[in-house]
């Protein structure tokens, strides 16, 4: 459910700035969730899932749609240095997550160097270079078709998981693959297809965003 958040953006960008959704950007949306849902839904996932935890975890895409809608078009986070943004946001998300874990039961030890090593790792790729990217490709295409492209995501995760777990490959993850995939084709080729969103990109390159 948190993989809503496409749509979220696309509403707040539409109902608020009054941007105009291209029907190749709808269909790639489409594609996209249909593909993230044959990924992670497991046939029972959710069916014994609380209200809350529901609301929860719409609350959570919701709140990310505003993110990276607030990136791209407040002019104080549009003109922040985007190591200083990206700062700015692991610095709160770490004070919430060092709270939670305090009230939760606390800081747990360590058990080996290994695990230090891999929570660098954890630390330095998948969250420091990964926002950094984020939030350059938001101010470079925006927050509609950077959203789209998060798709990938869930996607990055089964690859990983055949290649390096050797997880098995079913026909409807391999359907699912499919489907991100061309979403993401869409994305790529939609300034070919739609000239609203080629001047668009070419507006977002004129701002000439800061590395």
């Amino acid at each position: 459910l948190h993989f809503l958040y496409p749509i979220g953006v696309t509403l707040i960008m539409r109902l608020v700035f009054g941007q105009r959704t291209s029907p190749y950007t709808i269909l790639a949306i489409v594609l996209a969730l249909s593909g993230v849902a044959l990924l992670s839904l497991k046939g029972d996932v959710g069916m014994g899932s609380s209200p809350l935890a529901f609301a929860l975890v719409l609350l959570s895409g919701f709140s990310y749609a505003i993110y990276l809608v607030a990136i791209n078009n407040v002019q104080l986070l549009r003109a922040m240095d985007n190591l200083k943004l990206t700062l700015y946001s692991l610095l709160f998300g770490g004070i919430y997550f060092l709270v939670d874990t305090l009230l939760s039961g606390g800081l747990q030890p360590l058990p080996s160097t290994a695990a230090l090593g891999n929570l660098l790792l954890l630390a330095l790729v998948p969250t420091l270079i990964s926002n950094l990217c984020l939030v350059r490709a938001i101010k470079s295409i925006g927050s509609t078709l950077t959203s789209v492209l998060g798709a990938m995501e869930p996607l990055t995760a089964i690859v990983i998981g055949v290649l390096v777990l050797g997880e098995q490959v079913t026909p409807v993850m391999l359907t699912g693959v499919l489907l991100i995939v061309s979403a993401v084709t869409i994305i790529v080729l939609s300034p070919l297809l739609d000239s609203n969103i080629a001047e668009r990109l070419r507006r977002f390159a004129r701002r000439s965003p800061q590395p």
